[in-house]
């Protein structure tokens, strides 16, 4: 859809790279509501596209034609939109207003923090190291408690290709797969995805970025010292000594989970802009986290000449451990995790969830087997992991850890290849009674404290179509689900966000009909022979008005 009243209407299969510069863009994954002098904005990552769903003849994630690269890059970054609700309870996007932008893979952004200016982030477009254009694969994201937005750039390996132009960096390459997976063809129409003319291209994404959607002309800073890795998340919380804390997951198989702690202590006071408040995440310790079989969690400080981080094993400086924060982890001997996705913190509670959506390879080939935290081999359902810091201080070096709810194991029984093509509207995913869950992926904490989880591959382990669910925490009933919605087949369900008042949950439905085959499985939100399957934002609310879920 158009962000402006003005703007391009949907023509599909006829779109272009500048049309969609100007409307919604893909695969909505987080989802942020804010209020600023009586505007509501939602900000809305756009994790990815996926070529089949959105070029006709295509059959694979990306397009083999290079003419549709110029639109997968504009699908790719965020959308900020005002929304409003009248009187009745809906909400409507609000088209002209001053606040709807797009930010895009042609938005520059500040390298903020330790790395800003380093040699690796050095490119011929960039010599000083100081500014980035754009960001990709943005997956989840937090808020922060002065009202900014961090958004996270997950899946990197997808978007650099060409030959390999620095001996240098082939270990850091290597380390997160970059030229080691089939990349989107961009590198073929934009020289700086070619590794060949920007061989530190890579070290340029990964990081969290911050944005302030409050300011339509403020410009994007990706914070370096909160590291440099699949970001799943990085969900702030306030400590009681006002420090800020930022836990952060890494989406891969076997990769880890990190925590910031900022140096200094959060002091309102008057800035110029409210991103001014944000500098306060480029001084602090990142850490990893140690799992034990005894209950307690380590936070292991990445700190450049300790605990081998030296020159002994390629780094040189603090930068170095940033940029390669995965391979810090590595060599103080972190946990492998069965893939980290969103960690929430509980403002309430002052527990913290980590959603572990999966790990198949676990315990197989050569693979790690099972232990602390993880403690299913071929783990196809994902589990949920609670942390309790001690005396509610997140800042503490040691934590206790709890596992809170294992994934429903596979059945054997999935649905036919006919059923689950349908194209027709109203055909529903095969349901049980028992409420079962597989691939805990985004969370929220609703303004009561409860916890809601997402999931995404419910279908390919279960056989039922991925949801949100409401997850007891505490209590007799604790890790007691609730299912509250369905997503269409083919789909998973991200963004989990409330309103303040609790009456409204906005969720993002991405991918919808996708199927392995590479065909569409269903024409879901339009159900229009004419249009693909599109992804969406919806809005649940209870039709009596009151609070999602109960009070």
């Amino acid at each position: 859809e158009p962000l402006l009243s003005s703007g391009p209407s949907f023509s599909w299969p006829t779109m272009t790279g500048r049309n969609q510069l100007q409307q919604f863009g893909y695969n909505n994954d987080f989802l942020a509501l804010l209020e600023h002098d009586g505007h509501w904005l939602l900000t809305v990552n756009h994790e990815s596209t996926s070529a089949q769903l959105m070029f006709p003849g295509e059959e694979r994630y990306t397009s083999t034609n290079l003419k549709d690269a110029p639109v997968e890059m504009a699908a790719h970054g965020l959308s900020i939109v005002e929304v409003t609700q009248d009187a009745d309870g809906h909400w409507t996007v609000v088209k002209d207003s001053r606040f709807n932008r797009r930010i895009t893979l042609d938005t520059p952004m500040k390298i903020s923090g330790p790395v800003t200016g380093y040699t690796r982030v050095m490119t011929p477009e960039d010599p000083q190291g100081q500014v980035v254009r754009g960001t990709v694969h943005n997956c989840s994201g937090g808020i922060t408690p002065w009202g900014t937005i961090l958004t996270c750039e997950e899946n990197i390996l997808y978007y650099f290709g060409g030959e390999e132009g620095d001996s240098q960096e082939e270990l850091a390459y290597r380390r997160y797969n970059i030229g080691y997976s089939k990349a989107y063809r961009w590198y073929e129409v934009e020289k700086r995805f070619d590794l060949g003319h920007a061989p530190k291209q890579p070290n340029r994404y990964g990081w969290v970025v911050e944005i302030d959607p409050t300011d339509p002309a403020s410009e994007p800073i990706k914070r370096t010292a909160l590291g440099r890795f699949y970001h799943e998340s990085a969900n702030p919380i306030l400590n009681k000594d006002g420090r800020i804390v930022i836990y952060m997951g890494d989406d891969g198989y076997f990769e880890y989970l990190y925590r910031f702690v900022s140096s200094q202590s959060h002091v309102p006071h008057q800035v110029q802009s409210r991103l001014e408040y944000g500098d306060i995440l480029d001084d602090g310790e990142l850490s990893v986290a140690l799992f034990h079989e005894n209950g307690t969690v380590e936070w292991i400080p990445l700190a450049f000449g300790t605990l081998g981080l030296t020159p002994e094993n390629g780094f040189h400086c603090q930068e170095d451990v940033l940029i390669e924060a995965r391979r810090a982890g590595d060599i103080v001997g972190a946990t492998p995790m069965d893939r980290c996705e969103d960690v929430e913190p509980n403002p309430i509670t002052n527990r913290v969830y980590i959603n572990c959506t999966k790990n198949p390879k676990r315990g197989t080939k050569e693979y790690p087997t099972s232990g602390p935290a993880n403690p299913r081999n071929e783990n196809q359902s994902g589990h949920t992991i609670e942390l309790i810091p001690p005396e509610q201080d997140h800042t503490a070096m040691v934590m206790i850890w709890e596992m809170l709810l294992m994934g429903t194991e596979p059945v054997e029984s999935q649905e036919s290849d006919a059923d689950f093509l349908s194209l027709e509207r109203g055909t529903e995913a095969s349901t049980s009674t028992e409420v079962v869950l597989a691939c805990p992926d985004n969370a929220a904490i609703d303004p009561l404290g409860r916890l809601w989880v997402t999931t995404d591959g419910s279908e390919e382990v279960l056989g039922i179509a991925d949801g949100v669910y409401a997850v007891e925490s505490t209590g007799r009933r604790r890790g007691e689900l609730r299912r509250l919605f369905s997503a269409p087949m083919g789909a998973e369900v991200t963004g989990p966000c409330f309103a303040p008042d609790g009456r409204t949950l906005f969720v993002s439905v991405q991918h919808p009909g996708k199927h392995p085959s590479g065909k569409m499985t269903n024409l879901w939100p339009d159900f229009d022979p004419r249009l693909p399957a599109r992804p969406s934002v919806v809005v649940i609310r209870r039709l009596d008005g009151g609070i999602v879920g109960g009070d």
